[in-house]
């Protein structure tokens, strides 16, 4: 399922958050990066921060219960912690936020069955921010290295214009000598 546009506006956050997450079952972070979606930034663009955050907590508000700790958490601590989230990892799309907290609750970035407050989850989003960052140069490197052994050659627009600048004065200064402008 692509969430755009009409997505946000349709469904409510919760409705919305359930989806997200059944819908990247399987599916591996390059996989959902790839795909056509919302950046959290521009659910708030499109629709407001408080539809942003909403939908953050609600993700929140899931892995609470799947961690049994719905009620060792306080709702404001779940808005504070939407807010944090937001504060660091606006530009993360909505399906790479379901994967993080699916990940979060598998225990990837630790343990967090006894309690769950703002600076753990900021420390585990910190952490999947940076391995997202490596997977995807180890991702460009990678792709790079396979055409660089394919032999295809990477044009270079500016590079070529110079050349063609270069031949061009040297025709015209070839041109000039003889007397021809």
């Amino acid at each position: 399922m692509v969430f755009q546009k009409s997505s946000l506006s349709v469904f409510t956050e919760a409705q919305t958050a359930i989806e997200i997450s059944k819908s990247i079952k399987g599916k591996d972070l390059s996989l959902i990066r790839d795909g056509v979606s919302y950046t959290l930034a521009t659910a708030r663009k499109e629709s407001s921060l408080m539809i942003a955050e909403n939908l953050i907590s609600q993700f929140i508000l899931n892995l609470c219960n799947d961690l049994n700790l719905i009620h060792k958490v306080s709702e404001q601590s779940i808005n504070a912690m939407a807010e944090d989230v937001y504060s660091i990892g606006y530009f993360l799309k909505i399906e790479e936020l379901a994967y993080f907290f699916k990940e979060l609750r598998r225990g990837k970035y630790g343990s967090m069955y006894e309690n769950l407050n703002s600076e753990k989850v900021c420390i585990a989003l910190n952490r999947f921010i940076s391995e997202r960052s490596q997977h995807f140069e180890r991702k460009n490197e990678g792709l790079h290295k396979q055409q660089k052994d394919s032999g295809l050659k990477r044009t270079n627009k500016e590079s070529e214009f110079k050349e063609q600048s270069k031949k061009a004065l040297n025709r015209f200064d070839v041109n000039s000598k003889d007397g021809i402008i």
